[in-house]
């Protein structure tokens, strides 16, 4: 397989990248770096090329950052397990993050963070065998949560099937 660019340099911190899709062929690359506290978006365009937006600043402690498509807009969902805390981001067109809500009183051990739809936010806690429902409301934050008990505790991977 041969890729349509390189990008020889970057840097070997980062923990975390997530793949966003914006529109139809649009999509921004999120780079996390734990210990620098920082956050890079690159927008890709067709021929490889990145355009950074770089979010210094930001938390040292996120576990995950799960992205979710709602109501037509791109939204991330950063979660932090140690202190059982959450943060709501709408992901603009050109890759700034606009803040949405932040959460405290998380469980702190929610093992994953989907989509399931264009309506749904999924939270499954392994441990637990529990999965909650959520939606994101027209106001941005997270309502409307349902708790289902009684699921396998053994999933490592929830995958939704397009």
């Amino acid at each position: 397989m041969r890729g349509r660019k390189s990008h020889p340099g970057c840097r070997r911190s980062w923990d975390l990248i997530v793949p966003v899709h914006l529109g139809s062929s649009q999509v921004c690359l999120l780079f996390y770096d734990r210990s620098a506290g920082e956050i890079e978006v690159y927008e890709v365009n067709q021929a490889g090329e990145l355009h950074r937006a770089r979010l210094p600043g930001c938390r040292h402690t996120w576990h995950s950052i799960s992205p979710l498509r709602v109501g037509g807009y791109q939204y991330l969902i950063f979660y932090d397990n140690h202190h059982g805390h959450g943060e709501i981001y709408r992901l603009t067109e050109h890759g700034h993050l606009e803040a949405k809500g932040s959460d405290h009183g998380w469980r702190k051990t929610w093992t994953q963070i989907v989509n399931p739809n264009h309506d749904l936010v999924l939270f499954y806690d392994a441990g637990a065998g529990e999965g909650y429902f959520g939606t994101i409301t027209p106001d941005d934050r997270l309502a409307n949560a349902h708790l289902h008990s009684g699921w396998r505790r053994c999933w490592h991977t929830i995958r939704i099937l397009q």
